[in-house]
């Protein structure tokens, strides 16, 4: 009996709760998906989800990936990029009046540019791309008419990925189960604020997904507030593309011009920013269009010159001190790259947020330092 009121009480057994728990810092992520770039700001607090390609790589990277039932919900997606590629592209060389090789190979043309308007609303893309489509379209791209226009795809505003996936059009076929690769290859316009996270060695990130678009922008000064970081993902292709919204103004040149804004904004001005440059099929392009055709001031030859000058293009803009910037470069689409690039930038945001954590100091990284295993 005297034993007994040393012992724990039946409701402290029961109520878990009373333990201690470790601490967990929460820190909140915010992505700005655009046509020309992506924004991640990084903030205490909380958020998540989203559609861009880096952020499809954080679900792959930290969550447990996509689930079959995942992957399925992107088929239609994936059906829609394609047919809506196609049916831009064919509906541009019936306009033109370009001569086929053969008059099968214009009449599935004419059978896609039909069918690819009715994508809009009347039919679904599992409805659109049957088997008579994806005959129509494999027969086309051997046409030397569609590789000629498909070539000057940019011009048209098709997205990257197209590439991808009419390289690969027999495998699409039903039965079609989409792969990680896939998604991480197809395009889903970002509207709206989505949100989700994961937790990582006591630190809670949690990531907002924020449209990029123009009329997108003005919901961001709402997330802006108690921001800690900022992370700018470039889209290095987008130097000789035009902006969706007018077909005017060039892309690169409107993310130089909007990370100026942001950067130097009130929010941002004293914070850490980490400038991350997507370097994706940017080697090859280049090779073929030049960069001096946006900037004038431009005189370099190779990928690596012409990758340092847009570097320092967005670098010159800042008007304040520039030890807050880092560089980075990575291909997207690329896990293992990826990896690196937000594993690295992620240690550098936890030294900057939680400076009085266990081993903290400084980061003095060099600006402009390359990850190591992206190449350009």
């Amino acid at each position: 009996m005297g034993n007994f009121s040393s012992r724990r009480s039946k409701n402290e057994i029961i109520h878990p709760q009373k333990r201690r728990k470790p601490d967990i810092v929460d820190v909140k992520v915010m992505l700005m998906v655009s046509i020309f770039s992506v924004a991640l700001l990084n903030e205490q607090g909380t958020g998540d989800s989203g559609k861009s390609t880096l952020f499809k790589q954080l679900k792959v990277i930290y969550e447990q990936g996509y689930s079959e039932d995942d992957l399925g919900k992107y088929k239609s997606v994936i059906y829609y990029n394609i047919i809506e590629s196609s049916g831009i592209l064919c509906r541009e060389l019936l306009k033109n009046k370009v001569k086929f090789e053969s008059e099968q190979n214009e009449e599935a043309a004419k059978r896609i540019a039909e069918r690819t308007q009715l994508s809009s609303g009347r039919l679904s893309a599992h409805h659109i791309y049957d088997n008579q489509f994806a005959t129509d379209l494999e027969g086309l791209m051997e046409e030397s008419v569609m590789k000629e226009i498909f070539e000057r795809r940019r011009e048209f505003h098709i997205f990257d990925g197209a590439d991808y996936f009419f390289k690969d059009l027999q495998r699409i076929r039903e039965p079609y189960e989409p792969s990680v690769a896939d998604i991480l290859h197809c395009r889903r316009k970002s509207t709206g604020v989505n949100e989700g996270g994961f937790l990582r060695d006591g630190v809670r990130f949690r990531f907002i997904d924020v449209g990029g678009q123009r009329p997108e922008r003005k919901k961001w000064i709402n997330l802006f507030d108690g921001t800690n970081a900022l992370v700018y993902v470039v889209s290095l292709s987008d130097y000789d593309q035009k902006c969706y919204e007018d077909d005017t103004t060039n892309r690169m040149e409107e993310a130089i011009d909007l990370f100026d804004e942001v950067c130097n904004g009130r929010w941002f001005q004293d914070k850490l920013i980490i400038l991350v440059f997507n370097v994706d099929i940017f080697a090859e392009k280049i090779k073929n269009s030049s960069l001096n055709k946006t900037f004038s001031d431009y005189y370099g030859d190779s990928p690596e010159e012409a990758l340092a000058f847009i570097t320092e293009k967005f670098l010159e803009v800042n008007k304040y001190d520039p030890r807050r910037i880092f560089c980075r470069y990575t291909d997207a689409t690329d896990t293992e790259q990826v990896t690196e690039v937000f594993e690295s930038s992620r240690k550098i945001l936890i030294r900057s947020v939680l400076p009085n954590s266990p081993g903290s100091k400084p980061y003095t990284i060099p600006l402009n330092q390359p990850n190591k295993k992206t190449t350009v």
